[in-house]
């Protein structure tokens, strides 16, 4: 089961540990090995213990894993307050790289494949000739390359691919940031290096999947299959001055003490939502189920929503993307990749 960009915070986003439990629980009823988040699951991971405990602690103790997303670097110790919460399970860490005392790339082995789990967080300081990680909202002026995962990333994530052909073993590669299209398009800067390395280890890595885009697109190059998963419920975001939500739109908030104690739930107005005004949201969260066979065949079960009281995003603005590029849906597909 796959999830893209989640965006858990009380106050902020409409999203419920109710959406997550209803995604939890497809995935007993699809019998599927693992769960996997593609980062920004999670905004305040200090604040979030019932949203952590219902992921770690699922009732079918399912695998779960998880990467880092740029919104998980919201909070200024987000090494120490995120690593921890990746896994319910034992994944191998590289090395710490670029003077950082925690790595956020891993990968474990299951059975015949390998999930490997890339950190594209980091920015090339010109000015100090150094690469550091950038914060969310605090990234530092004057460097370049964002989204990068860095050099020294590239290789460990080359001897990780090496080890898994001489292994025999398939590799799925997650990453919050895509490694296909234009850079622009929120992708990596390091794509093409990337893509190097797949194309150095033929029929290894069968897929590429991500986050971060919230659209839903799903491509085969060079024998790699490329898969954006789409936003579980935060469908389109643009700052406006204006809310597209009036009082009479509502959703539901439940709120938690400390120790993820349930408190109560109310119904609120998206005019309280932090996001409310720059946020377009599904009414239903969206998930994926994918099967991956090792003669490299992919089927993807995908779910439909709609927008939120069926207003759909309309924003004019001088930006990269039209509105219309976003939908409250994820297509089915069945492809033989190799």
């Amino acid at each position: 089961t796959a999830i893209g960009d989640f965006h858990y915070k009380k106050g902020s986003y409409p999203n419920t540990v109710d959406d997550l439990e209803r995604i939890i629980e497809d995935a007993h009823n699809e019998n599927v090995d693992f769960i996997l988040h593609l980062g920004d699951f999670c905004m305040d991971y200090k604040g979030s213990p019932e949203l952590l405990s219902a992921f770690l602690n699922n009732k079918y103790n399912i695998p779960v894993y998880g990467i880092m997303g740029n919104h998980e670097l919201e909070t200024e110790h987000c090494l120490d307050d995120v690593i921890p919460f990746l896994s319910n399970r034992e994944i191998t860490f590289g090395e710490p790289i670029y003077n950082e005392t925690k790595a956020a790339h891993w990968y474990t082995d299951l059975g015949k494949f390998r999930l490997v789990g890339l950190d594209t967080n980091f920015v090339y300081s010109e000015a100090n000739d150094e690469w550091i990680r950038k914060m969310q909202f605090l990234r530092p002026e004057g460097t370049i390359l964002d989204l990068s995962i860095a050099p020294l990333q590239i290789e460990w994530f080359e001897k990780v691919v090496a080890d898994a052909a001489s292994l025999g073993k398939k590799v799925i590669v997650a990453s919050h940031a895509c490694f296909i299209g234009e850079p622009w398009l929120f992708g990596s800067p390091d794509m093409d290096a990337v893509r190097e390395i797949f194309a150095k280890y033929p029929k290894t890595v069968l897929m590429a999947i991500n986050g971060h885009i919230h659209t839903d697109n799903f491509d085969i190059r060079d024998g790699v299959a490329y898969y954006d998963v789409n936003s579980a419920r935060f469908g389109f975001w643009r700052p406006d001055k204006e809310h597209h939500y009036s009082d009479e739109h509502t959703y539901l908030f439940t709120d938690y003490d400390e120790n993820g104690n349930k408190l109560g739930t109310v119904e609120k107005s998206y005019q309280t939502l932090r996001m409310g005004s720059e946020g377009w949201f599904f009414k239903e969260p969206l998930w994926s189920t994918v099967t991956l066979t090792e003669d490299g065949h992919v089927t993807i079960k995908g779910r439909k929503s709609e927008w939120e009281y069926g207003i759909v995003p309309d924003y004019k603005a001088d930006w990269v993307l039209d509105p219309k590029f976003f939908s409250p849906v994820i297509l089915d597909r069945d492809a033989q990749v190799w």
